[in-house]
């Protein structure tokens, strides 16, 4: 019997921990703690507390969410936990299939961590093979997937970046974890009309929940069909419509190419689109203030695929009813940069959403493609003042991408500057510390008494 992708996927699972290479366990950190910067950053919102509050809180056996102190049932923390991950937009990508791997397969990871002991490599290696299966997956299922059929990635693949991910902190059989894989594949959702409102993060943060689910369902002996993934009728094919074998061709480099490596991490809230805009404007505004009044145009010279997409994202939400739209919007958080100074979330976000001043001046901010700008992470940043002078910048990768890396002591001054204020200087500190000693820690408990 030929084994199904659902087998190929549980075997890459069943490896050992010493096989993840010790660049992919690094990268891993860098996400991780990435992660805790963006969940930080959300967990005052109004919105997160009253989901959070939705629900009894459980025993103290159940599983903390991040930085409250609370404890529920599996299901409902990873929802909590996964909202604040993408709900700010402050988290990683991986920049070809365009998905958000490390939110789904870390909250599950450490889920299942507080109910073992587990060590850190293994912890980490977990989080690993939790992104190595949705990339894969949504690589396989390019650009159809996200183009043509209208599905969004994060939602439709979280199930089986944390199945996986929580596949292998339990230690299941091979059998077990392709059973844990296949109704998690058949369990995702999300499309991508959900952009620029609440609901994307909340389906995420319901398919991460939902590989949680299959992975117990698993364990307690529910078996999905064998070509759950890869089937005539399988999640594969409704969801891409693309050639089974293009599956099986991702599949096959599980173990071999370590795409976690390629994940980026993102200096600011909002999407890719503007990571590298907003760097240019930073610099920009280094060189000196600017009058907004006598700004007549802003021109952000981009690769074809961001201009594309502001310009899909702009006719499908021309108002802003909100602060989340306005931060899912490239054009108005250029226009937040150049009037503040400086671009990062923060409550007086509810204001700027209806503000004349950057409405205005989003009106004037336009992307356009360049053919010197091969990628997303690339940009030049032309302000155009009535004067005649034009103030300008360009940022070949901005920082955190591939081509401009973050170190792990960036990422702990990034984590520092959103930490301190929340939960002080020194818990701050031995988070960064709990995260950087994990690949040779005995245990994870060091790192879960910090965060939950």
């Amino acid at each position: 019997m030929s084994r199904t992708a659902a087998d190929q996927i549980g075997a890459f699972l069943a490896r050992p921990d010493r096989e993840t290479p010790a660049s992919a366990i690094a990268s891993a950190q860098l996400i991780l703690l990435n992660g805790f910067r963006a969940t930080l950053a959300a967990k005052d919102q109004p919105l997160v507390e009253r989901l959070i509050s939705a629900k009894p809180p459980a025993s103290a056996a159940g599983v903390g969410v991040l930085w409250s102190g609370l404890r529920f049932d599996d299901e409902h923390a990873a929802v909590c936990n996964q909202f604040m991950w993408t709900m700010l937009l402050l988290d990683d990508l991986e920049l070809t299939s365009g998905m958000h791997p490390g939110g789904p397969a870390a909250i599950a990871a450490l889920a299942r961590a507080q109910a073992r002991p587990v060590t850190g490599r293994r912890l980490l290696a977990a989080i690993v093979s939790g992104i190595e299966v949705q990339i894969a997956v949504a690589l396989a299922g390019a650009p159809e997937m996200l183009q043509e059929r209208g599905f969004a990635p994060l939602s439709v693949l979280a199930p089986l970046g944390a199945a996986a991910a929580a596949s292998m902190v339990d230690g299941l059989s091979t059998e077990e974890s392709a059973h844990a894989i296949g109704i998690a594949a058949m369990s995702g959702g999300g499309m991508w009309e959900m952009g620029g409102t609440s609901s994307a993060s909340f389906l995420t943060a319901r398919g991460a929940a939902g590989g949680l689910a299959a992975v117990n369902a698993a364990v307690c002996g529910v078996e999905a069909p064998r070509q759950a993934l890869d089937g005539p009728f399988g999640a594969f094919h409704a969801y891409s419509g693309k050639p089974i074998a293009t599956l099986t061709e991702k599949l096959s480099t599980l173990g071999t190419v370590w795409r976690t490596n390629d994940v980026l991490v993102q200096p600011y809230s909002g999407d890719t689109y503007s990571q590298a805009p907003l760097q240019a404007v930073a610099q920009i505004l280094s060189e000196g203030g600017i009058d907004a009044d006598m700004i007549d145009a802003v021109v952000i010279l981009t690769d074809e695929r961001t201009a594309i997409g502001v310009a899909r994202k702009s006719a499908r939400h021309p108002t802003l009813p909100n602060a989340l739209a306005l931060n899912s919007d490239p054009p108005s958080r250029i226009a937040v940069a150049l009037l503040g100074g400086s671009y990062s979330w923060d409550d007086s976000f509810s204001d700027l959403a209806h503000d004349p001043h950057v409405a205005n001046l989003r009106g004037k901010t336009r992307f356009m493609p360049d053919p010197s700008i091969d990628d997303m992470t690339s940009a030049i940043v032309e302000v155009r003042l009535s004067s005649g002078v034009v103030r300008r910048a360009r940022v070949d990768g901005f920082i955190g991408s591939a081509k401009n890396p973050q170190t792990f002591a960036g990422m702990s001054a990034w984590f520092h500057s959103v930490a301190d204020s929340r939960i002080g200087y020194d818990r701050a500190q031995r988070v960064i510390d709990a995260v950087a000693a994990l690949p040779e820690a005995a245990d994870a408990s060091a790192l879960l008494t910090e965060i939950a």
